[in-house]
């Protein structure tokens, strides 16, 4: 079997088991998965000659494969608890305290109930707790509900969660209860967060630590929507985006260094932006991309951009099935990479009028990435951000500097020395500058617009994009072939 082949099987594979974890909600689960996968097992070796018969076989395969396993973490998940009485409840936090508005919250497993459930908890403001400390309380559980503006219900289920309480009272038992590693990760990530806030205002600091570990929790609502105006909260999310810049900075040493020794500096500083970061999924996804990526550098081979994409969210649908249908950051990460590792060469061509090189490839994955997302932006948030291609355009070549002067601010500030002061007098400049640049970006009229969400427009877009991607790329392929008599890597699928 031809390479090509092997590849298209593997697809479709990963395709078909995607395609599982979506539909499985609306499958019957009385149905006899083993037995008709089995079968289908059966007929792949009688019909293996014939290559189309072959390829939907293995993508049903898949697809019984992704219903299986989405029911299965299902049934663990739709533990029926009693709730509306108050009960003696025993857990510990699987993830740190979250600040709300009035109140903290954090999803608590439960020891003192044998399936070892996991319940949303809300506790005081005043509250002081640290992952892994465990907590007895009494109190009554509620299921989680979805309302007209959020979907709680779905986005809790990825997280475990299907209950939700409201503590008032509690009593410390023991601490570090979870896992040890995590434990340490989240505990020199505070440290971090502590120094931070001591050495710069409230805004800047906030920015760089959104720029570096991701998250906007700690910057004000009112620059949230600046960033969400100029279409530019990727820069604060936990992204791949981030990651990409932190594995591409090494890269320079290539013509300094023997290039085994820049990419192996590249792969470690990857896997310590993880452990930094504390290892969220939406970081994992795009280590696991970022490593495949060096790998291709260092055996001099480019990645097959759809396997990579395909491969890496069946591993990641395996870990969390839920997460294919109700993760909004992991549908939005991977149709984010695949606009800009396929649509964006496709425009590269076309902005010859930006004479620059680096520019032109910004402004041509930017807007790959936009199309990519579209349909599901409109579908699923009802925005429309018009000037982002212009924002990312001008914006993005500052941050890999303000990434590389801010890590080493942050190495500096972790050392409790009085350079701290001088670090952030050098670091509060070009972040108050940056902020000062999004305000009067967000200030341009029809930046930005609201969709109606849902509705069948967005499906029909999506469609549309699909069917100019298919036409473009087989007459980019068949160009390729006409030119080299091969088909280049990453064109197969």
């Amino acid at each position: 079997m031809k390479l090509r082949d092997r590849l298209n099987l593997i697809c479709f594979l990963c395709l078909g088991f995607i395609g599982g974890c979506v539909v499985a909600e609306f499958v019957p689960a009385g149905l006899p998965l083993f037995w008709l996968g089995l079968g289908l097992l059966v007929s792949l070796v009688l019909s293996w000659p014939n290559q189309r018969v072959r390829i939907g076989i293995i993508g049903v395969i898949g697809l019984i494969g992704g219903i299986g396993l989405w029911q299965t973490n299902f049934n663990r998940w739709n533990v029926n608890l009693p709730t509306g009485s108050a009960m003696q409840i025993t857990g510990h936090l699987a993830t740190p305290l979250n600040d709300g508005l009035y109140n903290k919250q954090a999803v608590l497993t439960v020891t003192n109930i044998p399936s070892h459930p996991q319940i949303l908890a809300y506790f005081p403001q005043s509250a002081t707790l640290n992952y892994g400390d465990e907590v007895k309380f009494s109190g009554k559980l509620s299921e989680i509900t979805a309302t007209s503006k959020f979907d709680g219900a779905r986005y809790w289920r990825v997280r475990g969660a299907k209950y939700q309480t409201t503590i008032t009272q509690f009593q410390t038992t023991s601490t570090n209860r979870g896992n040890p590693l995590t434990h340490y990760l989240y505990q020199f990530k505070d440290y971090i967060k502590s120094r931070n806030q001591i050495a710069l205002p409230n805004n800047e600091s906030g920015l760089l630590f959104g720029l570096l570990f991701g998250g906007s929790g700690l910057l004000p609502k009112a620059i949230t929507d600046q960033f969400r105006t100029l279409g530019i909260s990727h820069l604060t999310a936990v992204s791949g985006y981030n990651l990409t810049i932190i594995s591409l900075w090494p890269i320079v040493l290539a013509g300094l260094v023997h290039k085994k020794w820049a990419i192996g500096f590249s792969a470690a500083l990857v896997l310590l932006f993880v452990i930094f970061t504390g290892a969220p999924s939406s970081i994992v996804r795009a280590a696991v991309m970022a490593w495949v990526m060096l790998l291709g550098k260092l055996i001099g081979r480019a990645p097959h951009s759809l396997l990579l994409i395909c491969s890496v969210a069946t591993i990641m649908a395996i870990i969390n099935p839920f997460a294919v249908k109700d993760d909004a950051g992991f549908i939005l990460s991977f149709l984010a990479f695949f606009g800009l590792v396929e649509i964006g060469p496709m425009l590269y061509p076309k902005t010859k009028w930006l004479r620059l090189d680096s520019l032109r490839l910004i402004f041509s994955q930017t807007v790959g990435a936009q199309i990519a997302t579209l349909p599901y932006l409109l579908g699923a948030f009802g925005q429309l951000t018009i000037i982002s291609p212009l924002s990312n355009l001008v914006i993005l070549p500052l941050i890999p500097l303000m990434m590389l002067v801010g890590l080493a601010g942050v190495i500096l500030m972790a050392i409790p020395l009085k350079i701290t002061l001088i670090t952030s007098s050098i670091l509060y400049y070009p972040l108050h500058g940056f902020l000062w640049v999004i305000a009067l970006g967000s200030q341009i009229p029809y930046a930005s617009f609201t969709w109606q969400k849902g509705g069948l427009f967005p499906w029909y877009l999506a469609i549309l994009i699909f069917i100019w991607w298919s036409l473009s790329k087989r007459q980019m392929f068949r160009k390729s072939v006409g030119a080299v008599h091969e088909p280049p890597a990453g064109n197969s699928c």
